[in-house]
């Protein structure tokens, strides 16, 4: 049996998280949002200075641990009502493992619901959420600059 942890990141380690973004966001979301969108989000949301930034405002990282190798990454915010799930992504080498379902059990262990917010278009997560119990509440659409929108579910597991 695999051996799965989380690890939770602190600012020294922006640089490898936003180098893991990079990677991974580029995969995840081709076909889903326009090239030129990913690249925005990730210098945006996920270079090694905005990570740094998020820290600092409440934001939580913690690396996936698999078998001793870093194999995603989760970012939580706890929000007076809920946690919000940030980011949520694992490495193509390590999906279907049971790596996001151990992630979203650890994470529930702060007893409040979880709310994510996930690209409409994006039907592999969607149906991944939908596996480990998430409902959808509602769509979301927001300005996020430059002529850019994200158009997601906002789901929640209770």
């Amino acid at each position: 049996m695999s051996d799965i942890s989380l690890l939770e990141a602190n600012p020294s380690d922006a640089e490898e998280l936003s180098k893991m973004a990079f990677e991974v966001w580029r995969e995840c979301y081709a076909g889903v949002v326009p090239e030129d969108q990913i690249e925005y989000m990730l210098v945006k949301f996920q270079s090694p200075t905005a990570i740094v930034e998020q820290m600092k405002e409440g934001y939580r990282y913690f690396f996936f641990i698999y078998d001793g190798k870093k194999a995603g990454y989760a970012s939580i915010k706890v929000e007076k009502e809920h946690l919000f799930l940030s980011k949520l992504y694992v490495l193509s080498d390590f999906r279907k493992k049971g790596i996001a379902s151990y992630a979203v059990t650890e994470i529930t262990k702060i007893k409040k619901p979880v709310q994510l917010t996930v690209n409409r278009g994006n039907e592999r997560a969607i149906n991944a959420y939908c596996c480990m119990g998430f409902t959808k509440l509602r769509e979301q659409k927001a300005d996020i600059g430059e002529g850019f929108f994200m158009d997601d579910f906002v789901m929640q597991l209770s």
